[in-house]
Order: C-alpha cells, then structure tokens, then sequence
C-alpha cells in the first residue's frame, strides 16, 4: 500500500492545501448565504425603524416595542439610518445592505459554496487515486 501510494506522493502532498481551500469556500459561501437569510428574514418579519444619530458618530439609539432604549453601532455618517430588529430579540438588529449589495452577496455566497462543493468532490477523486496508487 505504501508502494503504491508513493507513485502519487505528489497527489497525496496536494490533498492537504486543497482541503484548506475548500474547507475555507465552504465556510465563506455558508456565511455569506446565513447572513442574506437572516437579512431577508428580518426585513420580511421584524420591525423595521429610523433611528438618528446620537451625540457620538456611529451610534443611532433606538427604541424597541418594550419601550426599552438600545443603541445600534454601525459605520456611517448619515444622520439617520434605517433598520430591522427581531421583536422576540430586539437586540437582534442589523442595517439592511443596498439591493446591489445584497445581490452581489447571496450571488457570491453561491458562487463560493458551489466551489467548495466541487473541491469536495475533487478531495475525494484524489484520495480515491492516491489510495489505488494511480491505477485505473
């Protein structure tokens, strides 16, 4: 077996990078299709508010349905910015991205999720041909 699995030393050596690689597509492409479902879900069922800017840049409070005061931090000069909370979580909250970006994001999460697909498919084609020696 070792024989045989010295033929392809160099196939067996590449199963470890590659698998790196795909294992970083499949993380990035599940995270980037999480948080396009998350910010779909919340814009179709949570509360949707204005908040303004407080004295601080970046820092907008807002009131939730409780009457209790939060705060959001996001990254933006605007005086105002609108956002969606979760009602069972008000501290859920997020700013939702621009159309453009969030189709930029759910086609790019597909776009690398369907790389780390196809680069399982490849780890287990070389595992296969470096166990079999190279042999057909």
């Amino acid at each position: 077996m070792t024989a045989g699995i010295a033929k392809v030393a160099g196939l067996a050596i590449a199963i470890v990078p590659i698998g790196f690689i795909t294992t970083a597509s499949l993380g990035a492409g599940v995270y980037c299709e999480w948080t396009w479902n998350r910010e779909r879900r919340l814009l179709k069922h949570g509360i949707t508010i204005v908040a303004s800017q407080a004295n601080r840049p970046g820092m907008y409070p807002y009131t939730d349905t409780a009457g209790t005061t939060r705060a959001l931090s996001h990254l933006s000069f605007q005086p105002y910015v609108r956002a969606s909370y979760n009602p069972q979580d008000p501290s859920d909250v997020l700013v939702p991205q621009a159309p453009f970006m969030r189709r930029f994001t759910i086609t790019l999460g597909a776009f690398i999720l369907f790389c780390g697909l196809n680069g399982v498919a490849l780890l287990a084609y070389m595992t296969l041909d470096t166990l079999s020696g190279g042999r057909p």
